[in-house]
């Protein structure tokens, strides 16, 4: 028997991470009806990108979540880079009053479903695995299934924003600052302090022979000791794992960010190596202005040809600023050869002696991932 719709909405959004929580929230504080499929059956505690630049900052002020966002994480007041038993190499402090924060993806979710909480009319619903999309010029439905729940349930909506990643495509003892880059060939990586007690630590796997090893969770616990005794100072009988991850460093970006009446955002339009948060930066701007355009479309009846604007605005910044910025972090950590190390060091000794055109470079370079800077909701 065929399965029946069972639920609408305007906008359908598939995935419950930070982009599509942020998309579904510009959206319905305008009134606008939202369902947000997640296929997890709760928010994911897994170790993620945990830094919110200051361009990101300033859109949150405008939904109203900047307050709780700032109150919850850590503030940071620059970066650093160091080598790996914490030698200082080189810091750039961000001008006052600018602030970065560090806070958990999962954190920031909790805040997000707060303030979800307060608009009756987006409904986000865990445990939901998305079986097919069908697209057609006039909407989009969804066939989805129900964890503990062997039956089919269909949604239909005006547009769905695949935003779940790969899917819709297819401590005291640490001599640590808040925010950190290790510079070494072999030890390269971000240690960024979360709060009082908890620290993050982003490493490579282990290059044998040019091969990267295959992770299990075993492995990925006993190679994260190997880099603490080199990383950290002191007894490290205090030490607790609370949660590791693995994920693979991409320069990926989609060729379309809109088919249809599907649009892609955040890790399902691009994927980029982890170094600098710039994966998740990337995706809440791109959610800044995709939910802007859609309050514009489905309000202010506006053309939906702003979509492919909106496609072609974000897919450059990816390209242009995003990807080179990610890859010229890696290089700079883990980079040894001539050009690498002469680039670097000059780029340290720059930051070194306050060069203000140097330092304005890295302020201005931030701006320019954003598409909605000034530009109200």
């Amino acid at each position: 028997m065929e399965t029946k719709i069972q639920s609408s909405s305007s906008i359908a959004i598939v995935g419950g991470g930070p982009v599509g929580l942020y998309t579904a929230l510009i959206l319905g504080q305008a009134g606008i009806e939202v369902f947000v499929f997640e296929r997890s059956t709760g928010i994911l505690r897994y170790p993620k990108a945990a830094g919110y630049f200051p361009v990101v900052l300033d859109d949150f002020k405008q939904t109203g979540i900047y307050d709780d966002v700032y109150d919850a994480g850590l503030k940071s007041t620059g970066l650093s880079w160091r080598k790996p038993r914490g030698d200082l190499l080189a810091r750039i402090e961000f001008p006052p009053p600018t602030v970065g924060i560090q806070l958990e993806q999962y954190d920031f979710a909790e805040i997000l479903l707060k303030h979800l909480s307060k608009c009756p009319n987006v409904t986000v619903v865990f445990g939901a695995t998305v079986i097919h999309i069908e697209n057609s010029p006039d909407l989009v439905i969804t066939t989805f299934k129900r964890a503990h729940d062997e039956g089919l349930y269909k949604h239909e909506s005006k547009y769905m924003v695949g935003a779940d990643g790969e899917e819709v495509r297819s401590h005291h003892m640490a001599p640590f600052e808040a925010a950190n880059f290790i510079v070494d060939p072999e030890l390269w990586g971000v240690v960024i302090k979360l709060d009082n007690d908890n620290w993050r630590i982003t490493f490579p796997a282990r290059n044998v022979g040019g091969i990267f090893e295959d992770w299990t969770e075993e492995k990925m616990i006993q190679r994260a000791k190997e880099i603490f005794r080199k990383l950290l100072k002191g007894p490290l009988e205090e030490l607790r794992i609370t949660a590791i991850a693995s994920y693979k460093m991409h320069q990926l970006c989609a060729t379309r960010f809109v088919e249809g009446n599907v649009i892609l955002a955040g890790d399902a339009a691009h994927l980029t190596n982890p170094m600098g948060g710039l994966g998740l930066t990337t995706g809440l701007l791109d959610a800044a202005l995709l939910g802007r355009i859609l309050r514009r479309v489905l309000l202010q009846g506006q053309s939906s040809s702003q979509l492919h604007n909106y496609a072609e605005e974000r897919r450059s910044a990816f390209l242009t600023h995003t990807s080179p910025m990610a890859i010229a972090n890696l290089e700079r950590l883990m980079g040894s050869n001539e050009g690498a190390v002469k680039d670097r060091d000059e780029l340290f000794e720059q930051l070194n002696i306050g060069d203000t055109d140097c330092i304005r470079r890295f302020g201005e370079a931030q701006l320019k991932l954003s598409s909605t800077l000034g530009v109200p909701l």
